[in-house]
C-alpha cells in the first residue's frame, strides 16, 4: 500500500471515530446552561448575574422519584425521594452516574405507627454525625407527624438509628410533613408544613435547641402561593445578607404546582412573622414549551468547590391532573447584583451538540460536585423521555418508582372527577378554624395506592365537581406562573 493510501485510510478512520463519539455523546442531554434560557421572577432594572456554567455534561432525569434531596459530602453525590414505605439512598461521584447508581436502604421502620407512607427525606450534618428527616403515619395521612434519625457514623449513607419525634409543643397531636431545618444567627430551626390558621398544610417555623429537639411552639407563616392548596416543602438559602425561603404551592398533582419565596434580613427574627418578606409572583413553575409541568418539592445543593448554587426539583412530563410522572432533575441557578436570587426555566432532557467527555466540576445549592459526560444512551431515544425506560410491575403496570428498578408497584388510580376546595367546606359553610381544619381519622381515607403524597381526597377536601367552592377559593384554577420565553 502506498504513502498516501496509507495516509487516507488513517484519515477515513479517524472520522469515523470523531463520528461515532459526536453521535454518542449527543445523547447525553440536560447540560447546565451559563446563562439561563429564561429568567422567571427576574425584576425589572436588576441586572441578572448568570450561574457558572460548568463544563461536561449530564442527562435529566437524575432519578424517576420525587421530593428529591440531594447533597454532596465525602467525594460523592447523595440523593433521596420519597419511596413510601423506606428511605432510599443513591450515591454517586458525578450527577451523570446518579441515575444508574444501585440504591442503598438506609431505613426501614417496624414501629407500626410510622412505618408507612414515608415522605421528603432531608438530611443534614451536623458535627460528626448526619440527621435524617422525614415524615411518616400509620397508614392514615392524618396521621402525619415529624421524626429524625441519627447516623451511627459520619456518613450520609448511614446506617441509621431512630433519634427523636419533632414535636412542637403547640401541635403535638396535628398533621406534619415536609420537616427542614436551617440555621439563623447561630441558632437552629425546624420548618414545616402543617395545620395552621392559614391552611391545613402551611408553613411553620418553631425553635430547636440540637438537631433533635424541638425547645418551643411553631409560628405560622401568612405565604401567598397564587392558589389554595398548601403550602409545603420549604428550602433554605442565606446568601448575601437574608435567609431566602422558597415552598412549593397548589397541589402536586397538578401542573401549575410552582415555588414561590419569602425571605428575612439576617438581622431579623424568623420566629416573627412580620419580619419575613413575601416576593411577589412565583420564581419557578411551568414550562410548556418545553414540556415541563409541575415543578417544585426542591432542594438546594452547592458545588463540591463552593462556588456554584443548585436547584433539584421534581416535575412531570404531561399537563394532566397526576401524581405519577414525577421525575428528579437538577439546574444551576444564579444571583441578581441586589443579592437575590436568579432562577432558569424549569427544563427537561433535550439533545446536546458533541462535547468534550471531560470531567467537569459542577455546582449545586450547598456543596460542589464532579459531573462526567453520561454514559451513552440508545441512539433511538426521543429528546427529553425518561433515562431509563419504565418497566413492567407484576400486575403489569409500569414502574414509576425513584428506584427505576423492576420493583413491582401498583398503577395509580385515575384523578377523580372533583373541584378541590382544599381545607374548606362547601360555599354555604365558613372556612375551618385551626383547631378543626382537619378531618381525624374517622373520616380521612389512606391514599391510593402507588401514590406518593396528596392523593387522599376525603383528606384533602375535594368535592364533587357540582359543589361550589367556597368563597375565595377558586378550585382547580390555580395562578400561572409566566410562561419562560
Amino acid at each position: 500500500m502506498s504513502r498516501q493510501s496509507k495516509i487516507a485510510l488513517f484519515a477515513s478512520l479517524l472520522t469515523l471515530i470523531i463520528g461515532l463519539v459526536c453521535a454518542a455523546q449527543d445523547q447525553v442531554v440536560g447540560r447546565p446552561q451559563a446563562q439561563p434560557e429564561a429568567e422567571v421572577g427576574t425584576k425589572a432594572g436588576h441586572r441578572a448575574v448568570p450561574a457558572v456554567q460548568a463544563a461536561g455534561t449530564f442527562r435529566n432525569p437524575l432519578n424517576t422519584g420525587a421530593d428529591p434531596f440531594l447533597t454532596y459530602a465525602n467525594g460523592a453525590y447523595h440523593l433521596t425521594t420519597t419511596q413510601n414505605d423506606s428511605i432510599k439512598m443513591w450515591s454517586s461521584p458525578s450527577l451523570g452516574t446518579l441515575l444508574d447508581a444501585d440504591p442503598v436502604t438506609v431505613w426501614r421502620d417496624t414501629d407500626p405507627t410510622r412505618n408507612q407512607h414515608i415522605w421528603a427525606a432531608e438530611f443534614y450534618r451536623f458535627g460528626n454525625r448526619w440527621y435524617m428527616y422525614y415524615t411518616a403515619d400509620d397508614g392514615v395521612d392524618e396521621h402525619h407527624r415529624l421524626y429524625v434519625l441519627e447516623s451511627d457514623a459520619d456518613d450520609p449513607a448511614g446506617p441509621y438509628h431512630f433519634k427523636a419525634r419533632l414535636t412542637p409543643p403547640n401541635h403535638a397531636n396535628d398533621f406534619a410533613i415536609d420537616p427542614s431545618v436551617f440555621q439563623h444567627n447561630g441558632k437552629l430551626y425546624l420548618a414545616y408544613s402543617g395545620l395552621n390558621p392559614y391552611q391545613h398544610n402551611g408553613l411553620n417555623i418553631a425553635p430547636m435547641s440540637n438537631p433533635y429537639t424541638v425547645s418551643g411552639d411553631a409560628v405560622a407563616l401568612k405565604a401567598d402561593g397564587g392558589c389554595p392548596e398548601v403550602r409545603e416543602a420549604p428550602e433554605f438559602l442565606n446568601r448575601n445578607g437574608r435567609t431566602w425561603l422558597t415552598y412549593s404551592t397548589c397541589d402536586t398533582g397538578k401542573p401549575d404546582y410552582q415555588l414561590w419565596m419569602l425571605s428575612l434580613p439576617d438581622d431579623a427574627d424568623p420566629l416573627k412573622p412580620a419580619d419575613w418578606q413575601q416576593h411577589p409572583g412565583p420564581v419557578f413553575g411551568r414550562n410548556d414549551a418545553k414540556g415541563v409541568y409541575g415543578p417544585g418539592h426542591h432542594a438546594f445543593f452547592r458545588s463540591p468547590d463552593g462556588t456554584q448554587d443548585w436547584i433539584a426539583y421534581h416535575a412531570k412530563s404531561t399537563s394532566a391532573y397526576t401524581y405519577g410522572n414525577r421525575t428528579t432533575r437538577a439546574q444551576p441557578i444564579g444571583w441578581h447584583a441586589d443579592g437575590s436570587p436568579t432562577w432558569p426555566a424549569a427544563r427537561r432532557g433535550a439533545r446536546r451538540p458533541c462535547l468534550p467527555a471531560t470531567r467537569a466540576t459542577a455546582t449545586t445549592g450547598s456543596t460542589t460536585t464532579a459531573v462526567r459526560a453520561g454514559r451513552a444512551r440508545s441512539p433511538t431515544r426521543v429528546p427529553g423521555t425518561r433515562a431509563r425506560a419504565a418497566r413492567p410491575s407484576a400486575s403489569g403496570a409500569t414502574t414509576t418508582g425513584a428506584t427505576g428498578r423492576a420493583t413491582p408497584r401498583p398503577s395509580p388510580s385515575p384523578a377523580p372527577a372533583s373541584r378541590c376546595c382544599p381545607y374548606r367546606t362547601p360555599a354555604t359553610a365558613s372556612p375551618p378554624s385551626a383547631s378543626t381544619a382537619a378531618p381525624k381519622s374517622a373520616s380521612t381515607s389512606a391514599p391510593r395506592p402507588g401514590l406518593a403524597r396528596h392523593s387522599s381526597t376525603s383528606a384533602r377536601g375535594c368535592l364533587p365537581a357540582s359543589t361550589p367552592c367556597a368563597s375565595g377559593s377558586p378550585g382547580n384554577t390555580a395562578h400561572r406562573p409566566p410562561d419562560p420565553s
